[in-house]
């Protein structure tokens, strides 16, 4: 679990989905409206807290 450091997703909480390269990853927040997209990972501070799930989830399971 992150939290997203740019706008307009500004201090919204994320899940990474799945890792894309070294630099970013695909990252999902259905319950914060945070829509699936590329994050760059300079832009996204992890918090302490660890989901675990299949790779590629859909947003249903994640909820």
């Amino acid at each position: 679990v992150a939290s997203v450091s740019f706008s307009p997703h500004d201090g919204k909480l994320v899940a990474t989905v799945d890792v894309i390269d070294q630099n970013g990853a695909l990252a999902d927040g259905p319950c914060t409206q945070g829509r699936r997209q590329a994050v760059p990972f300079k832009c996204m501070p992890l918090t302490d807290f660890i989901l675990k799930f299949p790779p590629s989830v859909c947003w249903k399971y994640m909820r």
